[in-house]
């Protein structure tokens, strides 16, 4: 009985080549990377705010580290500020 060879498929995505390509690093990371260098959350994708994170995402990780390190006070801080500036946007 013979094998049938395989084909390459017609539907293979082209290999992203850029300067995260040959990092040891895992998938995620690069896309990580790849969004952050675009200016976009790299959670979500949204139009971030701080270095990694959009609002929504840079407030959750303020509020989950405020938890972690047992913070009583609340400084005054970028996302403090652009979340009232939001509120009263809207």
């Amino acid at each position: 009985m013979k094998k049938k060879k395989n084909k390459a498929s017609s539907y293979a995505r082209t290999k992203i080549m850029d300067e995260f390509t040959a990092l040891p690093i895992s998938r995620q990371q690069k896309w990580q990377l790849r969004r952050a260098k675009e200016g976009r959350c790299v959670i979500c994708g949204e139009k971030k705010v701080t270095a990694w994170h959009c609002l929504k995402h840079a407030i959750a990780n303020r509020e989950w580290a405020r938890k972690y390190a047992g913070s009583k006070r609340r400084n005054k801080t970028l996302t403090y500020k652009l979340a009232s500036k939001e509120k009263k946007k809207s």
